[in-house]
């Protein structure tokens, strides 16, 4: 088996060669389920005069992304939820009215800041206030949507072939075409692999297209696209659920 990233950006699509679906879901699984990251748990009110409940903010809070340092660990027990290695305690603190964004969040630990600042809490009117203290925990998506990382999918890396004799003009064919995929040489129409590769969700669509082109799947070569929600890099998420997927697999076999 193979990885390696294709594309770069707000999503990350790796390459992934010579494996099967089963690992392939497998694998996005363990990214949604099992990578740790860094949610707000627990929330004590000290002063809320605004329009919500203490409940509904602190539901609010819980889902506000936060940088996440993998080197914090989720805690085995209750007991160790408040210590230092497994969370981080954030204050706020405003009478100020008008929208409390996240930014305004106070973190003892300098790297632990929400991802997106601006992301509103709560509303305040003058004579308003808020004050409260937090503490975020690190967890995973199994116990709570909060603690995931990553919105994750794949594709089978998609196969074209294509019927020349059904096309009667090759440039007009490239040129009308719903993906630029195709080059035109010699009077006959071919396959751009690697544009292929980053134009994959249009595949189904060319089928649509020209009786001329016969769309399939690969069950061995795999697109599998990773969307952080900013917690972690998608590097950081990958290498991490490549780990544990393959400490699982061993202790799986181990205890055979």
């Amino acid at each position: 088996m193979d990885i390696k990233p294709i594309s770069k950006g707000s999503s990350t699509m790796f390459l992934i060669t010579g494996t099967d679906p089963a690992y392939v879901n497998a694998l996005r699984r363990t990214i949604i389920d099992e990578v740790p990251t860094l949610a707000i748990e627990d929330v004590e009110f000290k002063k809320n005069s605004s329009a919500l409940y203490d409940e509904v903010i602190a539901h609010r809070l819980g889902l506000i992304p936060l940088k996440t340092d993998l080197a914090y660990q989720v805690p085995a027990t209750e007991e160790e939820k408040e210590s230092l290695k497994c969370s981080v305690k954030l204050s706020l603190t405003t009478k100020a009215a008008g929208i409390v964004t996240a930014d305004k969040l106070k973190s003892a630990d300098p790297n632990v800041v929400p991802v997106h600042e601006q992301m509103p809490i709560v509303k305040l009117l003058p004579g308003q206030q808020l004050q409260f203290d937090a503490l975020a925990v690190m967890g995973r998506g199994k116990e709570h949507a909060k603690w995931s990382p990553a919105h994750v999918s794949y594709q089978g890396v998609p196969k074209l072939s294509i019927n020349n004799s059904k096309i009667s003009d090759a440039d007009d064919f490239v040129k009308n075409s719903p993906a630029p995929i195709f080059d035109a040489k010699g009077g006959k129409v071919s396959v751009n692999e690697d544009a292929l590769l980053s134009h994959a969700q249009a595949a189904e669509a060319l089928s649509d297209y020209s009786e001329a082109i016969t769309v399939s799947r690969s069950d061995k070569d795999f697109l599998f696209t990773v969307e952080p929600f900013g917690q972690l890099s998608a590097k950081d998420i990958m290498t991490t659920a490549l780990d544990i997927l393959t400490q699982k697999m061993e202790a799986f076999s181990n205890a055979l």
